[in-house]
Order: C-alpha cells, then sequence, then structure tokens
C-alpha cells in the first residue's frame, strides 16, 4: 500500500527587475524539472505567489525565475521515506566514479593510494546501493 500523497503550498514573494521585459515566469521546480508556472511583473514591486504541489513520494522544490534567480531547495519528506533521484542519475554518478578513478589513480602518491582507493570504493558501494534501491 502506498503512503497518501502530501500536499503542500509553496508561498513565495518575489520582486523582479528586468529591463525589457514586462513580465518573468516564475516556476516551480520539482525534483529538477518545471512543473508550473506563472506571470510576475516585472516592475521591482513586491508581489505574493504560490504555487501547490502534490508529492507521491520524498523530494524536494524550488522557485525559480529562469536563468536569473533560484530559491535554496525546500525537501518534503513523505511516509518517513529518503529522497532519492532516479536510477539512471545513480548509474551516471556511478560511472563518473568510474571515470575520476581510472584518470586520477594514477596521481595519488604511493602512500595515498590505499586511502584513496578506499573513497572511491566507498562511492562505488553507495551508488551501486543506490541502484539497487531503484530497481
Amino acid at each position: 500500500m502506498s503512503p497518501p500523497p502530501k500536499q503542500v503550498t509553496f508561498n513565495a514573494d518575489g520582486a523582479a527587475r528586468i529591463e525589457g521585459l514586462g513580465y518573468v515566469l516564475a516556476e516551480l521546480v520539482v525534483n529538477g524539472y518545471p512543473v508550473a508556472s506563472r506571470s510576475l511583473r516585472s516592475d521591482a514591486a513586491i508581489h505574493d505567489f504560490s504555487f501547490k504541489h502534490t508529492f507521491k513520494k520524498s523530494g524536494w522544490a524550488a522557485i525559480r525565475v529562469f536563468p536569473n534567480a533560484h530559491t535554496n531547495p525546500i525537501y518534503v519528506v513523505v511516509d518517513d521515506k529518503p529522497i532519492r533521484g532516479t536510477v539512471d542519475r545513480a548509474r551516471w554518478c556511478l560511472a563518473g566514479v568510474e571515470q575520476c578513478w581510472k584518470s586520477k589513480q594514477k596521481t595519488y602518491a604511493a602512500d595515498e593510494q590505499a586511502d584513496a582507493k578506499a573513497a572511491y570504493d566507498n562511492a562505488r558501494k553507495v551508488y551501486s546501493q543506490l541502484i539497487n534501491e531503484a530497481k
């Protein structure tokens, strides 16, 4: 049985002033993707606005005026479950660890090799675990 969705309201107040634009687009970004937007007058006055979003699983959200401004992430936890990315993102990160190790292994001093290998092995373990959890 899946947990009940969690509806969250994001209240904001913001001002925009971009020369030549009468309006700017404010967006709600959830887990890296824009999911809602609204126009704000680009008159430097502060405008109150809000977005609502229903989370079916834990994630993060932010409000942005692309490409000029972006809030810090707001983390939303559903049913006490951790926030997880997609399996493709975890695979991409694991491939990055492998590539980095291949290109940097020889640059570590002999007395640093064991510690460096242990750090990379730990990263491999973490990303492998995330991949397994996502399946």
